[in-house]
């Protein structure tokens, strides 16, 4: 989490820094995963960039 903190003091992440990982991480596990853990990883990933997006300060 702190190399996202140093990159948020530089360049304040939003919304769409999160989304657009998101959908990048989803493409690759579908692409190349299925079945129910490459569901599961998808869950956690939205999860995380959740948390993440939350856990840093506002702008």
């Amino acid at each position: 989490m702190n190399i996202h903190r140093q990159l948020h003091s530089k360049r304040a992440l939003q919304a769409q820094d999160f989304q657009r990982w998101l959908n990048f991480f989803t493409a690759t596990v579908d692409e190349y995963f299925v079945g129910e853990r490459a569901e599961r990883a998808k869950q956690v990933a939205a999860s995380i960039a959740a948390n993440m997006q939350k856990s840093l300060p506002s702008s």
